[in-house]
């Protein structure tokens, strides 16, 4: 067992797993105070700030192995621009959330190498970022081995490039980047 960049690494009968329970106990929450903010929702710099340092903190855990907080990192990091109170107490929320939940990831052995393959799932949904008009889509690619086991190897939520009219265009657009992502990986 090891550490590295925050990441706890250790192999086990199971396979090889990954964490981030450590690092997740360091991250700490936007201290708020109350009644700060009754005439304005628009936070104050030394806020903000607190604000980026927690959304980064979350963007690092969905990236490396907590998928489940992807969509949540996504939405906070579009509000950074004109960050609000309300924000803070998302960002708070999903910290809340992640250090409540164990998880890990694990590798296990997947059989034969040779009879091995990358299942892709993606989503997208129209128009349901907080800006009102922006589109969200995500994926995560699996290594499934002949045993019937498998492994996340990649995964992404992100804002679509661009302002798509339809549900369908923001599914097509979702998938185009997780069969971009699978063809890399194979």
């Amino acid at each position: 067992a090891f550490k590295y960049v925050g990441l706890d690494i250790k192999q086990t009968t199971n396979g090889i797993v990954l964490d981030q329970s450590s690092y997740l106990e360091t991250v700490e929450n936007i201290p708020i105070e109350r009644g700060k903010y009754e005439d304005s929702d628009t936070v104050n710099k030394n806020d903000s700030d607190n604000l980026r340092t927690l959304v980064g903190q979350l963007n690092w855990l969905g990236s490396q192995t907590r998928p489940d907080c992807s969509f949540d990192v996504l939405e906070l990091s579009t509000s950074l621009k004109h960050p609000l109170r309300e924000d803070m107490f998302r960002a708070n929320k999903t910290l809340k959330k992640l250090k409540l939940e164990d998880s890990s990831i694990l590798f296990p052995d997947l059989g034969d190498p040779k009879l091995m393959k990358l299942v892709v799932f993606s989503d997208a949904s129209h128009a349901n970022l907080p800006d009102g008009y922006s589109s969200a889509g995500g994926y995560i690619i699996f290594l499934v081995g002949n045993n019937k086991r498998s492994c996340p190897l990649a995964w992404e939520a992100k804002k679509i490039r661009r302002v798509v009219k339809s549900t369908l265009a923001a599914e097509t657009l979702a998938l185009v980047e997780a069969v971009d992502m699978a063809y890399y990986l194979g």
